[in-house]
């Protein structure tokens, strides 16, 4: 029998097309809202086929399946591809980071840093961290004058504009400037200060 996996494509073609549309009815993240509908009638078109065409062989029947497999997992990674892109690609993060070490710009991380620049922005000094001990972040702002805190926030000051923002999964790649974080200590934390 070869409906379990035609159904199976077809239903992965009707999840990549509700998806992006099911934002109107509750609260998707972020990523899900990038999501492009439309690769979904490929993974449907091939589940039809493979399920209602009338295979003889078992050689023939096979293939149509194999392909409808790869049809919906390819249909599901181009569906996916622009909202990945946006929510996970580092690169322009980790680039504007090695321009500023370029500059003299000491650079730590808010939290645990996983190296997640360094090889993407090719950048050469180690980043500090901050933030998990108490007056940690004190101490580095009192030793670098001239320095960038890098915070992972879903929303954060208005009346304080940082030095940039990018979207990074569920979050914001959010970097601010040492003088700002000297203003307002908190600033950096994942709510933001004061939320």
């Amino acid at each position: 029998e070869s409906w379990p996996a035609a159904a199976t494509a077809v239903l992965a073609g009707v999840v990549i097309i509700a998806v992006p549309l099911a934002d109107e009815i509750g609260d998707l993240p972020s990523w899900a809202r990038g999501t492009v509908p439309w690769w979904g009638l490929i993974a449907i078109g091939a589940g039809l086929i493979a399920a209602l065409a009338p295979f003889r062989d078992l050689e023939t029947r096979v293939a149509a399946l194999s392909v409808a497999s790869v049809a919906a997992i390819f249909a599901l990674h181009m569906s996916l591809h622009p909202a990945l892109e946006r929510s996970f690609n580092l690169r322009p993060v980790a680039e504007r980071l090695a321009q500023w070490e370029a500059e003299g710009y000491a650079l730590a991380n808010f939290g645990t840093y996983h190296g997640k620049f360094h090889f993407l922005g090719r950048m050469r000094t180690p980043m500090e961290e901050v933030g998990q001990r108490n007056d940690d972040q004190a101490d580095w702002l009192e030793r670098h004058a001239k320095g960038k805190v890098v915070s992972y926030q879903r929303r954060w000051r208005q009346d304080e504009t940082p030095d940039m923002v990018h979207p990074f999964r569920s979050l914001f790649v959010v970097v601010w400037d040492a003088d700002v974080v000297r203003r307002h200590p908190t600033i950096a934390y994942r709510g933001g200060e004061g939320q």
